[in-house]
């Protein structure tokens, strides 16, 4: 609340007091009268985050908008919500997802995005015990590192709950070779070999999911990995699944992993052949829902 001189004009200038951000705000066409009493509300849009000047991992603020590009891994800490905004992250740290979330955490896509993790840890992962949420109008391709998911889960490590209801998201699972030639592969979105992955929920976007070439689903686990309920309903644009050589599922359990109930559309069973496309503006009968094959 505010009392002061009559004025027609004046400008008004905001830092805030914690973290890099400044504001401006303008008021303008407006007298305030002394004695009186006026309420008056802000609205302050942050200035973004380039990560080109980053030297080291980063943390980002609740409500930053992220662009520029690093190798640096990027922290989103517990109940804040970020933009990605022409984001590219290549990271080969090996302590940290590219992107990684450290509880609850919402991701909103604008403009084209690219992450990736050349290590053993996922693209964007989610933190074990909360829920990451994707969502926007931007694309976003996640390719994720040695045995571990492109959206889920680190090598070895458990994620937790993945919903996406926005975007037009394509997201690799990364394979892992150990020293006798044998080849281990995470997930598109959901586990990383050995892991565990939440509940994952789709209801919006266009998405794309490939699992890595050994046993890897498309959506859901991996090479003795496990994943909760998968859950994708007819609010989607599109969802295209393709699974990894040997693994059980496009869209539920990898090769020797486990996966909980897989509902599509209303429908309940996990998907086996691959590549999987369910398009519900398209393809409307119960049997359309469940088409197998190729784009054409």
């Amino acid at each position: 609340y505010v009392a002061m001189l009559p004025v027609s004009e004046v400008d008004i200038e905001y830092t805030a007091t914690t973290g890099p951000l400044n504001y401006t705000k303008s008021v303008t066409d407006k007298t305030y009268e002394a004695g009186n009493i006026y309420n008056l509300g802000l609205r302050m849009a942050p200035v973004p985050k380039n990560l080109s000047t980053l030297t080291d991992v980063y943390t980002a603020h609740d409500g930053e908008v992220l662009t520029g590009s690093t190798t640096y891994p990027v922290l989103i800490p517990d109940g804040a919500s970020v933009t990605l905004s022409g984001v590219t992250v290549a990271s080969s740290n090996n302590d940290y997802g590219s992107i990684e979330c450290k509880g609850d955490a919402t991701i909103i896509l604008d403009g084209e995005n690219k992450v990736t993790n050349s290590y053993r840890n996922a693209a964007i992962e989610s933190c074990y015990g909360h829920t990451l949420t994707i969502t926007g109008t931007g694309s976003l391709t996640a390719t994720g590192g040695a045995g571990s998911a492109g959206i889920g889960g680190s090598f070895y490590q458990s994620c937790g709950n993945i919903v996406i209801s926005g975007g037009t998201i394509t997201a690799i699972g990364g394979e892992f070779e150990d020293d006798y030639g044998n080849y281990y592969g995470g997930a598109g979105i959901g586990s990383s070999y050995m892991g565990y992955c939440g509940k994952i929920t789709i209801t919006g976007g266009n998405i794309t999911a490939e699992g890595a070439y050994q046993g890897g689903a498309g959506i859901g686990s991996c090479i003795d990995g496990e994943c909760g309920d998968i859950t994708i309903t007819d609010t989607v644009t599109r969802v295209k699944a393709t699974k990894g050589y040997s693994a059980t599922c496009s869209i539920g359990a990898g090769y020797s992993g486990k996966c909980g109930t897989v509902t599509i559309g209303g429908v309940e069973g996990a998907i086996s052949t691959s590549p999987y496309i369910y398009e519900p503006s398209v393809y409307q009968s119960t049997e359309d829902y469940n088409y197998y094959g190729d784009d054409e």
